[in-house]
């Protein structure tokens, strides 16, 4: 009895311990949601100049008092460009983008999403594909017509 009552007490304490530890390392690293999610682009790359902006506004749920009147992204820190929704993004460059996009709160501020980094680059895997196919297929072709000639 007196060993489960000692196992008991010494457990309760560890608990209470872990926990204050537990507590003390979520305040001092907090780690705070933006206020707007973007889901895409994500940080991959990306075989064409044109690019899906998909984003949310969680805050509007999660706290009721902030609400958006306008959005805009700005991308490699050129000046803001002002959507009303999820847009494409078009006419990027091959390379590396950054894109955050911001919405304006009806108390004026600003408030971002976190950065997103993403590439664009030249589809070569799938024309070096499309090269070879186009060759297999043309020598078959040959082959087929030269046996039919003879």
């Amino acid at each position: 009895m007196k060993r489960t009552a000692l196992t008991l007490l010494l457990a309760m304490l560890f608990s209470a311990l872990a926990g204050t530890v537990i507590v003390d390392l979520a305040q001092s690293n907090p780690v705070a949601p933006s206020d707007i999610e973007v889901y895409s682009p994500r940080n991959q790359v990306y075989y064409s100049n044109e690019v899906e902006l998909g984003f949310i506004a969680p805050s509007r749920y999660i706290y009721p008092r902030i609400n958006f009147t306008s959005f805009s992204y700005g991308l490699d820190g050129q000046a803001k460009v002002p959507i009303s929704g999820n847009t494409t993004v078009t006419g990027l460059s091959w390379g590396s983008h950054s894109l955050v996009v911001c919405g304006l709160d009806t108390d004026g501020n600003t408030r971002s999403s976190w950065t997103v980094h993403f590439d664009v680059s030249f589809p070569t895997a799938w024309i070096v594909t499309a090269i070879a196919m186009s060759a297999v297929f043309g020598i078959g072709v040959m082959v087929y017509f030269k046996k039919r000639k003879r």
